[in-house]
């Protein structure tokens, strides 16, 4: 079985390309830029903003869609339009020209809102820009769905955190990355609220398992999961934990809150209605180890 893997450069990208390299899968990742596809003799690079530009190998059975704008990209929205949902949309067009069999998006459960108890049943409700991209990309590729043979699935992902080095290198803007790079720096970290919301979070590794996991699978013709955890810590909890961290090497660090935030926050709960979610102690202790990873290679930087 041949694989596509778009933005194979990016945190989650990079996460399910070294999982399928440990499987049996045909591996073909893709970039952007042409040095970097170069790296690898089964890479493939264009910006799918230009539909012209889209090639793929032949016989490819599965694309997993990951190149899309981040939070920090959404900003510019000439950018969200033209590279998540018209990008997105080009490479279905391509996808479907070529025969592919299987697309996979990776979308967000930033789609839900702020509700506390979740799963695929629930009513969408995206505040943001960020989750209105991917919700609108959703109900595009819901549309070509029937034209894929073994089905399009939406995986819907909460937030991701890896002890990989494009953690702090491209997303560092992001919990828990960001505690670490302030606390390293400056010595502080600085919530913006009481930091009792609570939000899942699961590890790269976990995800791409579970990625792989539905590659493989023939699906009806469009199906949405829920990609998540049991692992739902508070922010304020998260940042405590940097901390303490940060100090068992000798430096302290402190942790304050927003006093003027008087919001309280329920406990949060996502589920899937197709599949166990990982446990959260086995999440609690991944990201123990990513945060101690991490830590090192900021200071070794």
């Amino acid at each position: 079985m041949k694989v596509l893997v778009t933005g194979s450069n990016g945190l989650i990208g990079n996460a399910i390309v070294k999982r399928i390299g440990e499987t049996n899968l045909d591996l073909i990742t893709h970039t952007r830029k042409k040095e970097k596809a170069m790296q690898d003799t089964q890479g493939v690079f264009f910006d799918s903003r230009f539909i012209d530009q889209i090639y793929f190998p032949k016989d490819i059975d599965c694309i997993v869609h990951t190149a899309t704008s981040n939070e920090k990209k959404i900003q510019d929205i000439n950018l969200t339009l033209s590279s998540t949902i018209l990008g997105t949309l080009n490479l279905v067009q391509k996808a479907i020209e070529f025969d592919v069999k299987r697309f996979i998006y990776i979308s967000t459960t930033q789609v839900y809102g702020f509700a506390q108890e979740v799963d695929e049943d629930s009513i969408v409700d995206a505040k943001t820009n960020y989750a209105l991209q991917h919700l609108a990309t959703e109900k595009a590729l819901q549309l070509c769905a029937p034209y894929f043979s073994a089905g399009v699935t939406i995986l819907r992902v909460v937030n991701v955190f890896s002890q990989s080095e494009i953690a702090l290198n491209q997303r560092s803007n992001l919990v828990p990355t960001c505690f670490i790079v302030d606390g390293l720096r400056t010595k502080r970290i600085n919530l913006k609220t009481n930091g009792n919301q609570r939000k899942s979070f699961i590890h790269d590794e976990s995800l791409a398992k579970i990625v792989v996991e539905e590659i493989t699978k023939n699906e009806k013709v469009f199906k949405i999961c829920n990609v998540a955890s049991q692992f739902t810590p508070s922010i304020l909890e998260i940042a405590n934990m940097v901390a303490s961290k940060i100090k068992d090497i000798g430096k302290h660090v402190i942790v304050s809150t927003n006093l003027m935030d008087f919001e309280e926050y329920p406990s949060l709960k996502i589920k899937s209605l197709y599949r166990d979610l990982p446990n959260y102690e086995e999440q609690e202790m991944l990201l123990h180890k990513s945060l101690e990873a991490l830590i090192q290679k900021e200071i070794s930087k």
